[in-house]
C-alpha cells in the first residue's frame, strides 16, 4: 500500500510541473493533461479490486442425500400350483384387491374332494364302530368299484391301438416326400433347409421313431391279452411315443416355415405337418385323460377295499389315529389344486385361462401386498455412513412433478454393496409414511434423505470455499484485502450451505466469493 502512496505523491508533482507549459496552449494542453491524470488517478486510485461477498452466519444445518429411487411393493409373491391339472374356475381378475385367504384359482379336483369325504367318513365309522348292514353296503362299494376299473381298463386297448394309428400316420404317412432311406440304413431329410441342425435333429428324430413304431406293433398283437398292469405301462408307452412323434412334427414345422421352403410345392408338405400335430395333440390328451381316469378308478377302488376291510376288523384307537392321520392326508392333497391369497393385496399378474392344463411349479399368479409401498434406491459408499434406519426423507414422484412432497423413513440398509457403473453402492430401503392412493409401484422417486443435524454453527455457501495447496480456505477479508484461512468442513444441507469451522474465523466475517472484474 505504501508503494502505491509514493507513486501517487510523484504523480501529483509531475503534474504540477506542466501548468506552466499550458499557458502557451491553454484549451488543447488542458484537454491532454486532464485525461492523462484522470486516467493515471483511476489507475493508482487504489488497488481497482471489488468483490462478491458474504458474512459468516450461525444457523442449523441438515446434512441431505440426494438420491432416486423406485417405487415397489413391500410384498410381491408369485403364486403356482403344487399339482398338475386342468383349470377350473377362476374367482380374481389383474387390479382386482383381494383378502388374505381368498381362493384366487382351482384345477379340478373332484377326486381330491372325494377322497377327503371319504377318509372322513371313515373315521366316523371307526368311531362309532360298524353294523353288518354296513359291511353289505361296503362289500356293494367295493363290486362298484371294481366294476368302473374294469370299464376302464377296458377302454384303454382302444385309446392305444388309437394312439398307435395316429404316430403311424404322422410318422409314415404324413412325412412322405420328405425323407428317403429306412430302417436299417437311416433316414436323410431331402428338401431344401436354411438350417443344417434342424435338418440333422429332424433325422435324428425319425431313425429311432421307426424303430418304436415296430416294437409298438410287435406289443399291440397281444393287447387284448394284456392284464390290467401291462395295459396301463402299454398307456403310458404311448403316451410318452405321442410326445416324441410331437417332436418330430415341431421340428419339421420350423424347416418348412423358413425362407428356403417357399414356394406352392412346400404347401402340401406344411398342409400335412399340421394336420399330423393337430392329430397327435388330440390323441396325446385322451391318453393323459384315460390315465388319470384308470388311476383314479384304482384310487376309489382301494379305497374301497380299505374301506370294506376296516368294517370288517372294527375299529380300535390305533385305528382311528391312524385314519385321522390320512383324513389330513388326504385333506393337505386337496388343498394343493387350489390357489389361495396368502396375503391381502392387489392381483398384479394371472396368466391362465379357464379351462387350460397348467403344470406344477409354473408361475402363473402374482399379487403385491395392499400394506404401505416402499422405495428402493442404491446410495454410494461415499454418502451410506450419514444414513442409519429412521431417517426421514422427503420424496417427490416424477408422476406428479417437486410440489407433491411424500413423507418416507428408512427401514433397511443392505450390509452388501451393488457394483453400479463401477462405483459401490448399497440398497436403502424406505417405507411411506402413510398410504397415500395416487402412489403405485413402479413410479420413479427423487429422494432427500436427511441425516445428520448441527445447531447453532458457523455456515458459508459452498462457493465461499476455495482449494489453496491442497486445503480448504476462506477469503475473509481485512482492510478491503482477501486473506486466506484455512477451514474444516462439516455437514452439507444439499441447498448449497456448508458447515465450517477454524480457529481464524467468526460469525459476521466478511468473506469473499469471487472477484468481480
Amino acid at each position: 500500500m505504501n508503494y502505491l502512496k509514493n507513486l501517487r505523491q510523484t504523480a501529483i508533482i509531475f503534474f504540477k510541473s506542466l501548468i506552466p507549459k499550458i499557458k502557451k496552449h491553454p484549451w488543447y494542453s488542458a484537454l491532454i493533461i486532464l485525461v492523462a491524470f484522470l486516467t493515471i488517478s483511476n489507475l493508482l486510485g487504489g488497488n481497482g479490486q471489488k468483490f462478491e461477498t458474504e458474512k459468516i452466519t450461525i444457523r442449523d444445518i441438515q446434512s441431505i442425500v440426494s438420491v432416486t429411487g423406485r417405487v415397489k411393493a413391500s410384498e410381491d409373491i408369485s403364486l403356482a400350483f403344487e399339482k398338475s391339472g386342468k383349470v377350473a374356475t377362476i374367482n380374481a381378475r389383474v387390479g382386482e384387491k383381494v383378502l388374505q385367504g381368498r381362493v384366487l384359482v382351482s384345477l379340478e379336483d373332484t377326486a381330491a374332494r372325494a377322497r377327503v369325504l371319504e377318509a372322513k367318513a371313515k373315521l366316523t365309522e371307526l368311531s362309532r364302530g360298524s353294523r353288518p348292514e354296513e359291511i353289505t353296503i361296503a362289500e356293494k362299494n367295493l363290486n362298484t368299484k371294481e366294476g368302473a376299473l374294469r370299464e376302464e381298463y377296458g377302454g384303454a386297448e382302444n385309446e392305444i391301438r388309437s394312439a398307435y394309428q395316429s404316430a403311424h400316420d404322422a410318422v409314415r404317412v404324413k412325412t412322405i416326400g420328405l425323407f428317403s432311406g429306412n430302417l436299417e440304413k437311416g433316414y436323410e431329410y431331402i428338401l431344401n433347409t436354411c438350417s443344417a441342425a434342424l435338418e440333422n435333429e429332424a433325422e435324428n428324430l425319425r431313425q429311432p421313431l421307426e424303430n418304436d413304431l415296430k416294437i409298438w406293433a410287435e406289443e399291440n398283437k397281444t393287447l387284448s391279452q394284456a392284464s390290467p398292469e401291462n395295459l396301463k405301462k402299454s398307456l403310458k408307452t404311448s403316451k410318452s411315443n405321442l410326445e416324441k412323434v410331437r417332436s418330430l412334427l415341431d421340428t419339421l414345422g420350423l424347416i418348412l416355415t423358413s425362407s428356403c421352403a417357399s414356394g406352392s410345392e412346400y404347401d402340401t408338405y406344411r398342409a400335412n405337418i399340421k394336420s399330423a400335430k393337430d392329430a397327435v395333440l388330440t390323441t396325446t390328451e385322451s391318453v393323459i385323460d384315460k390315465i388319470e381316469a384308470i388311476t383314479a378308478a384304482e384310487n376309489s377302488f382301494s379305497s374301497a377295499e380299505a374301506e370294506l376291510a376296516l368294517k370288517k376288523s372294527g375299529g380300535d384307537p390305533s385305528q382311528i389315529e391312524a385314519q385321522k392321520a390320512k383324513v389330513l392326508e388326504a385333506e393337505s392333497d386337496y388343498a394343493q389344486y387350489k390357489i389361495v391369497a396368502p396375503i391381502s393385496g392387489t392381483i398384479a399378474k394371472m396368466d391362465i385361462d379357464q379351462g387350460e392344463r397348467v403344470s406344477a411349479g409354473d408361475s402363473l399368479i402374482s399379487i403385491i401386498s395392499s400394506g404401505n409401498l416402499i422405495i428402493e434406491t442404491n446410495v454410494p459408499e461415499n454418502d451410506i455412513p450419514t444414513i442409519s434406519q429412521n431417517n426421514l426423507a422427503e420424496i417427490t414422484l416424477d408422476a406428479y412433478g417437486k410440489d407433491l412432497i411424500f413423507l418416507a423413513k428408512v427401514i433397511e440398509i443392505d450390509p452388501a454393496a451393488t457394483i453400479i457403473a463401477n462405483v459401490p453402492t448399497y440398497k436403502v430401503t424406505l417405507i411411506f409414511e402413510q398410504k397415500d392412493e395416487r402412489i403405485r409401484p413402479g413410479m420413479t422417486a427423487d429422494l432427500r434423505i436427511k441425516t445428520s443435524l448441527a445447531k447453532g454453527v458457523l455456515t458459508v455457501s459452498e462457493r465461499a470455499i476455495k482449494r489453496v495447496d491442497g486445503k480448504n480456505v476462506l477469503q475473509v477479508l481485512e482492510n478491503a484485502e482477501p486473506k486466506n484461512v484455512p477451514v474444516k468442513l462439516g455437514l452439507r444441507d444439499g441447498q448449497g450451505f456448508v458447515e465450517v469451522s477454524g480457529e481464524e474465523i467468526a460469525e459476521g466475517q466478511e468473506i469473499v466469493i469471487k472477484e468481480i472484474k
